[in-house]
């Protein structure tokens, strides 16, 4: 890809990682998998940056370090 693509990608995952967020869809979980949102995304956070710690996950993700 090139960067204008990552760039707008990047944009729509910002926004995808804030409505999710906002709407409440976290704590629920999809469908039938025996992950919820939130693993999921933790997830795809940790396969993305292929090295990270759980400070950079609370942040990237906004969630509570708890």
């Amino acid at each position: 890809m090139d960067s204008k693509t990552d760039e707008f990608v990047a944009e729509i995952r910002n926004f995808n990682r804030f409505y999710t967020n906002f709407i409440g869809l976290v704590n629920r979980h999809i469908l039938q998998s025996p992950y919820s949102l939130a693993e999921v995304r933790v997830l795809l956070e940790i396969d993305a940056a292929g090295r990270c710690t759980a400070r950079d996950l609370t942040r990237k993700l906004d969630i509570d370090p708890g």
